[in-house]
């Protein structure tokens, strides 16, 4: 179960209940994005959400801005927020999040063990 708790009126929402907490941004249209992001700590390496491209050759970037944006199913009066691409990566295409592992100089040292580290097709429903 995924738990969104208000971090910041109109702005964020604390996202807990997945191997590690994120902040997922907010907007006032209702929509909902999710960044890349330092979400915690694996011994000495920081664990960061990286957005992922999941197919083709599974790209995945820690590049500013690139992330996924929701977008509410109004057949369903907006219960169901489906994330897709924000557009901002360009060439690549992101379906999913991956948690990996930096050290701390900032180079990579893999994917994150320490739990779940894969989501693709990422959609939440809203329970009232």
């Amino acid at each position: 179960k995924v738990t969104l708790t208000t971090k910041t009126r109109n702005e964020s929402f604390n996202v807990t209940g997945l191997s590690m907490p994120f902040v997922m941004k907010y907007y006032t249209n209702g929509s909902m994005e999710i960044l890349k992001q330092d979400v915690g700590k694996s011994g000495t390496n920081t664990v960061r959400l990286c957005p992922w491209e999941v197919s083709g050759d599974g790209t995945f970037t820690w590049a500013d801005g690139v992330g996924l944006i929701s977008e509410p199913d109004g057949t369903r009066n907006d219960l169901i927020y489906t994330f897709v691409d924000n557009g901002v990566y360009g060439e690549k295409e992101m379906k999913g999040f991956i948690l990996w592992m930096f050290d701390g100089s900032g180079s990579s040292v893999g994917e994150y063990k320490g739990g779940t580290s894969r989501y693709t097709y990422v959609s939440m429903e809203k329970h009232k």
